[in-house]
């Protein structure tokens, strides 16, 4: 009682949709959602960035095999 109230309730009781609203809200209310969404458009760049790099270098070692 002490840790975590007087109140009980049975979640599962929800219906899956509404308690998957329940969370998300919870957890968006403590998340900088506009940060979020701008590190996952970088680190889209950077995955995109770094298969132009290893395509890069495949083709440079293809080139380099194929000249022995």
């Amino acid at each position: 009682m002490k840790r975590f109230g007087d109140i009980a309730v049975e979640l599962d009781a929800l219906h899956p949709q509404v308690l998957r609203e329940l969370a998300v809200e919870a957890i968006e209310s403590h998340f900088d959602m506009d940060l979020f969404r701008e590190q996952v458009e970088v680190e889209q760049l950077e995955q995109e960035r770094l298969v132009s790099i290893k395509q890069k270098i495949l083709s440079e070692l293809r080139s380099l095999t194929s000249q022995t």
